[in-house]
Parts: structure tokens; sequence; C-alpha cells
């Protein structure tokens, strides 16, 4: 009887925590540039980072004006905050010294994560107006 009363308050600790669980991220893919991993962190001051690493697409050599959007969301979906992180196209070029060229991005968000439900990270490239497709 020991064993059912210890599995039974394990299971409703444990519920509050997975309604709390981080942020979702929600990778996009673009037509120049891809998102190869990305990652969200706190910050020591509370706020949140958001950082990863991107490379080119398929076929492409170097994508002109490379950069991230990256949008939080609260957590009944409206928008926190838009950030957009220019990547340096040479980090792009294929060479001897980088056969497999990647560039790394970081944003960070002066939001403790607790409260950011999604956060979408979108590549892209060349210049845009306005705000980011979704």
């Amino acid at each position: 009887m020991k064993t059912v009363f210890s599995l039974a308050s394990a299971f409703f600790l444990a519920v509050p925590t997975a309604m709390q669980a981080g942020p979702v991220l929600d990778i996009h893919s673009g037509s120049d540039v891809v998102v190869a991993s990305s990652h969200i962190r706190a910050a020591p001051d509370g706020g949140t980072y958001i950082s990863g690493i991107s490379r080119p697409a398929q076929g492409v050599s170097a994508p002109a004006q490379p950069h991230i959007h990256i949008i939080a969301y609260d957590r009944n979906g409206d928008i926190l905050l838009e950030k957009i992180d220019i990547l340096n196209r040479s980090d792009f070029i294929a060479s001897h010294y980088a056969p497999s060229p990647r560039a790394a991005y970081t944003a960070y968000l002066p939001v403790e994560a607790s409260k950011i439900g999604k956060v979408a990270v979108i590549p892209h490239s060349g210049h845009h107006h306005g705000k980011a497709k979704i």
C-alpha cells in the first residue's frame, strides 16, 4: 500500500511541473538560410537568451543579407517581443578552413522564460520591409 501512495503522490507533484514547461521553440525554414540548432536559456539578470547556429540552404553559397527574426509570444499567443539578429555573410562562404559554413545567432529578451509561451525562430535573406512572415 505504501508503494501505491508514493506513486500517487509523485504523480500529483509532477503535474504542476509539467503544466509550467518552458517555452516552445517554433523553428521555421528559409529559402536561403536554415536554422541548424536553437536553444533557450535563462540569463543571470532574469531575462532569456535565444541562441543557435544557422547555415546556408543546400546549393546556396552565400545568401545576401542573412538574418534571423526571433519573435517571443506570451502564453496567450500575443507577441511580447521581436528581435532581429543580422548574420555575417562571410560566415556562410565555404573555404578550405570552413568546408561546412555556419553562423551563430543570439538574441537577448528582457523577459523571464516562465512568461514566454513560444519563440518563433525565422531565418531570412535579403532585405524586406515590414514584419516577418509567420
